[in-house]
């Protein structure tokens, strides 16, 4: 029993940033800029792509339910309210907390 052992090649790695880069690129841009702030426009195709690399690789909540939390902290931008704050609860809380928990949707 252990880890199977794999050789590390150019394309692995090359492979291996070129995931890394899209999967950050749908986060940042995908997640923020385009589903939470309808900020610039692409196709059907890229968009759903941009969903299925989040929801696959970084999220536990659907991208709709992301929109939505992230549309409640601006809201509430760095007031008590504010559910994903560092300026009020922390860096170091907000990145170790379920701050998905004080999201209250009527």
């Amino acid at each position: 029993v252990g880890f199977p052992r794999t050789k590390v090649t150019k394309w692995l790695l090359l492979g291996s940033m070129l995931s890394y880069g899209w999967r950050v690129f749908s986060s940042h841009a995908g997640g923020h800029r385009y589903f939470a702030h309808l900020s610039f426009k692409t196709t059907r195709w890229l968009e759903m792509l941009m969903a299925i690399t989040i929801q696959c690789s970084a999220s536990n909540e659907t991208i709709v339910y992301w929109v939505n939390f992230h549309n409640f902290h601006h809201q509430a931008c760095e007031t008590a309210e504010d559910v994903h704050s560092p300026h009020v609860l922390g860096f170091w809380n907000v990145q170790l907390q379920d701050s998905s928990a004080k999201l209250v949707t009527t």
